[in-house]
């Protein structure tokens, strides 16, 4: 028996774009690829990560946390045979679209076996769900070490499950929780903040001379040492990618620009790696 889902507007998800629903108790990402459908569950069977929040060309998706490659046509993994994520029917009719998911009454409350923790992460204090296969012992203010979409970072823990908590909510995890910080991470972490030198002077003559009027107003290097965000106000011009892989080769790191007042996108932001994100072209 198959449940029908609510009509979704052909027009709310334009070419090139993602809508995610909720609906028959499972999390649904769908995509426009050029003017066709494809539907699949919200989840990477690797690690569990939101294959919205990936970066899609054509009809392959891309995880954001381990760069996994799914066909969005058949499900089939490209990194690993074994895996595929389920793809759901979907029609178009009348300028609408509809969707046909399979009836599981249990689906809701089975165990995915994914322990989530809700962290805040990055200097300007994000907030998001991070997933681990295993239980990881850690309390609320704990500081732990994360792999995001910009690579790895130090977070704080809000909130951890517990013995007696459900794993059956359905929030998809962005990132992966690796371990609870140690010694050697906070020891790296200092050696690591220090200001970059000339890379800012350099920065704004650069955006000067491509005509970008943006205010870089902080930095931050990730735990890895290889990349380093510059915070900015203003608008996301095409061209601080570009400014981006000029640092980035001037100075032998990899350079990204996020904006100050949103946090960044999944897939990753504006940088040397290219743009990620609806707000940025191809999601």
């Amino acid at each position: 028996m198959l449940d029908t889902t609510k009509l979704i507007p052909r027009d709310e998800i334009p070419p090139g774009t993602v809508k995610v629903i909720e609906t028959a108790g499972t999390t649904v990402a769908v995509f426009n690829c050029d003017g066709e459908f494809h539907a699949i569950e919200n989840a990477c069977p690797h690690r569990g990560a939101s294959l919205a929040a990936g970066s899609f060309t054509g009809t392959t998706v891309t995880c954001p946390l381990h760069a996994w490659e799914f066909d969005l046509v058949t499900g089939a993994c490209r990194n690993d045979a074994d895996s595929r994520v389920r793809r759901f029917d979907v029609q178009v009719d009348n300028g609408e679209l509809r969707l046909e998911i399979p009836s599981t009454e249990t689906t809701a409350s089975q165990d995915d076996g994914i322990s989530r923790y809700l962290i805040r992460y990055g200097k300007l204090g994000w907030v998001a769900w991070f997933g681990s296969i295993e239980q990881i012992e850690c309390g609320h203010k704990e500081q732990v070490i994360v792999q995001t979409a910009r690579g790895v970072e130090l977070g704080e823990v809000l909130s951890a499950p517990d013995s007696s908590s459900s794993q059956s909510h359905q929030e998809k995890p962005t990132g992966e929780l690796l371990r609870c910080a140690t010694k050697q991470d906070f020891e790296s972490l200092r050696a690591l903040d220090v200001e970059p030198k000339n890379l800012l002077d350099d920065c704004e003559q650069r955006l000067r001379r491509h005509q970008v009027g943006v205010d870089v107003v902080d930095w931050e290097r990730l735990l890895d040492g290889e990349m380093l965000i510059l915070y900015f106000l203003g608008e996301q011009f095409p061209a601080l990618e570009t400014v981006a892989e000029e640092l980035s080769q001037a100075h032998e790191t990899t350079v990204q620009f996020f904006p100050l007042v949103e946090p960044p996108p999944s897939a990753g932001g504006c940088g040397a790696a290219g743009c990620g994100g609806n707000g940025c072209g191809n999601e």
